[in-house]
């Protein structure tokens, strides 16, 4: 549709960039909402939509720098020196409506920027760190320009070591449920106890419920690990 590079070609510049050990930044954009635009303005329309905003691009930056990751997702290839201004212009353009068929169509995008090599020195580090970036500030206001870096590749790689831990738990057994009594100073006596699950990987250690509830629940795995707890408590009462 847009005749631009796809993730294939966009890792094979960057990869070779890299390789020469060249100086450059990558621009990551976010489109908001554009798959929502099909069932408003058509399939066609927004294929016509997707050519304007790969010529417009085009307009501003040689064709081999430019890739369409998705639908929703392109990336910029340009010299550090030429960031700020290039952003300037994306960010006044996407302000303004495209014209497709006498259709007025406002596209909401969202930037973020990722310096190589100090902030990626590989093709792996710069993608998961870009649409990690991308994907978690969809709710950021129109034009937001978020700066990726080290920090936010380490979250995305915690992230994905502690749910595949988290899914070889649900389907080994391998969590942990400890008992903490609960002291009723009316009766002088522990009257009852909670039941707090626990989870410890050999690969990263201990992994404290805050970090991995949140995820079970992101992931659909909450239900298995509430039918585990359940299951140990009814052991557990048995066994008393």
């Amino acid at each position: 549709v847009t005749k631009l590079y796809n993730k294939k070609g966009f890792q094979t510049v960057t990869e070779n960039l890299l390789r020469k050990k060249r100086n450059f930044c990558v621009i990551g954009i976010k489109f908001v909402g554009i798959q929502n635009l099909m069932q408003t303005i058509g399939y066609d329309n927004l294929n016509d939509l997707l050519r304007n905003i790969a010529d417009y691009i085009r307009s501003m930056v040689p064709e081999s720098k430019i890739a369409k990751i998705s639908d929703s997702k392109y990336t910029i290839i340009c010299n550090k020196e030429n960031k700020a201004k290039l952003l300037q212009a994306l960010q006044t353009r996407f302000q303004l409506p495209f014209m497709i068929n006498q259709l007025s169509v406002l596209v909401s995008a969202i930037f973020t920027t990722v310096n190589c090599p100090e902030d990626a020195d590989n093709f792996n580090n710069l993608f998961e760190m870009m649409i990690f970036t991308l994907e978690n500030n969809t709710n950021a206001p129109a034009g937001t320009i978020i700066k990726a870096d080290k920090q936010v590749l380490e979250k995305t790689r915690r992230k994905n070591d502690v749910l595949q831990i988290l899914k070889k738990a649900v389907y080994d057994n391998g969590f942990e449920v400890y008992y903490q009594p609960i002291y009723s100073v009316e009766k002088a006596r522990y009257t009852t106890a909670e039941a707090l699950i626990r989870l410890k990987s050999s690969e990263i250690g201990y992994i404290g419920p805050d970090e991995f509830i949140p995820l079970a629940e992101q992931n659909g795995l909450i239900l298995q690990i509430g039918e585990f707890v359940f299951t140990d408590v009814c052991r557990f009462i048995m066994q008393e």
